[in-house]
């Protein structure tokens, strides 16, 4: 016994919409890495985040921090003792 919908037609399509969708997001935003980021709005590991500053450890965990232009020495110090590859610092957008 087969179950119908109203609409089938648009079950289809909305299925189909959403599955682009996820596709779409997921080939936008690589695992362990940024994705998409525009102004107050940035992705790490397929995760949006809105109108916050980030700072990922080196074992790739997102800690949410206090919204600011500023980075002190001793926050850089405390990444730096870390031991990174890689550190990237940044201050935001220049929104014109």
């Amino acid at each position: 016994m087969a179950i119908r919908f109203k609409n089938d037609k648009k079950v289809v399509v909305a299925v189909i919409s959403i599955s682009l969708a996820i596709g779409g997001w997921t080939i936008l935003n690589p695992s362990s890495s940024f994705g998409l980021s525009i102004y107050a709005f940035t992705t790490f590991n397929k995760i949006p985040y809105i109108y916050c500053d980030l700072e990922i450890d080196t074992k790739g965990k997102v800690k949410v921090i206090k919204k600011s232009h500023l980075i002190t020495e001793k926050e850089i110090e405390t990444l730096v003792k870390q031991e990174p590859e890689i550190l990237i610092l940044s201050t935001g957008w220049a929104v014109q």
